[in-house]
């Protein structure tokens, strides 16, 4: 993995050679929440709204990929400091393991993916995991698992702030009407599709979006691979669907440059627009003070899908 072991030790290292700061009475009664990602940071700003006596820290805001971020010794000290620290769990989050492992510091840490891989299970049996084994970390492009996220998150705070409750719980179950809002419109794009598959000429970290509302997928690469050049037999098969299907869409992740995307249009002897769906993996403080949002997000991919569904 990339982010080695020793890489690690270095930076707790580091850690604990800082000198500590003095904290005001003020910081002192202050809960501390930090996240890894911007969807858990979204959710639980949400949850928190108004509510006095949080900081809320997001260590991905500088527009790095989940998959290749590496913590700073900074983020290392937020971490340690953290009264609850919010993660998902997955392949990408191998270093937080380490971190939480190492740290002489107790972290009261809370890891999404294994949860929501049993509720899942139980609310959709068979569908916690896929067709080839493989557990699937993009948890947040699920509206399924955005509202399960938001409930164990409430639980996390409200365990450390039992007098704010009432307003915590309040606060949740207003976000989840929003999101049942956009699962409605979302069961409108399927009732409503064409087709009821999608071309993606990119890596695919959408599966569990795509399997819950049912569309079939085709993609260059599984999942976040760190493959970067599709084969010959790749192009030639993605070529073949377009034209089979007659997609009117080609997608691709935020991240992509497109070049794959008109490859396959060569290949194909077509000519067909290009879109982009927003995966959040590379988020930047300038984004969300701009007022990105991941209801706003989920809501502008619902857009791109249901012109590459055809849903009128």
């Amino acid at each position: 993995m990339r982010k080695t072991a020793l890489l690690l030790l270095f930076f707790l290292s580091l850690t604990f050679l800082l000198p500590s700061c003095t904290q005001s009475k003020e910081d002192e009664d202050t809960i501390h929440v930090v996240t890894t990602i911007f969807p858990l940071y979204d959710w639980t700003r949400e949850i928190l709204g108004d509510v006095e006596g949080f900081s809320l820290t997001l260590l991905l805001d500088t527009g790095t990929d989940v998959h290749s971020y590496q913590p700073s010794a900074k983020d290392l000290i937020d971490i340690q400091n953290a009264d609850l620290f919010l993660y998902v769990g997955g392949e990408s989050d191998e270093w937080v393991e380490e971190v939480l492992t190492q740290s002489e510091v107790e972290t009261n840490a809370l890891a999404l993916l294994p949860l929501l891989e049993g509720y899942r299970e139980e609310l959709t049996p068979g569908m916690q995991g896929h067709a080839d084994g493989a557990i699937d970390e993009h948890i947040w492009l699920s509206l399924v698992n955005a509202a399960l996220s938001m409930e164990e998150i409430t639980k996390a705070l409200i365990d450390l702030a039992p007098e704010a409750a009432e307003a915590l719980t309040k606060n949740k179950n207003d976000y989840l009407l929003r999101l049942a809002e956009l699962s409605d419109g979302y069961q409108a794009m399927m009732d409503h599709a064409a087709c009821h598959t999608i071309l993606v000429a990119d890596r695919f970290p959408f599966r569990y979006l795509a399997e819950e509302w049912n569309i079939t997928y085709y993609a260059a690469f599984p999942g976040c691979s760190a493959e970067t050049e599709a084969s010959f037999e790749t192009v030639a098969s993605l070529a073949d669907t377009l034209a089979r299907e007659g997609l009117p869409v080609i997608l691709t992740t935020e991240s992509s440059d497109g070049a794959l995307a008109k490859t396959i249009m060569q290949t194909a002897g077509l000519d067909v627009p290009v879109m982009s769906l927003d995966s959040m993996q590379s988020v930047t403080s300038q984004k969300i003070a701009d007022g990105y949002t991941y209801l706003s997000v989920m809501d502008a991919n619902l857009a791109i899908l249901q012109k590459a569904l055809g849903s009128n």
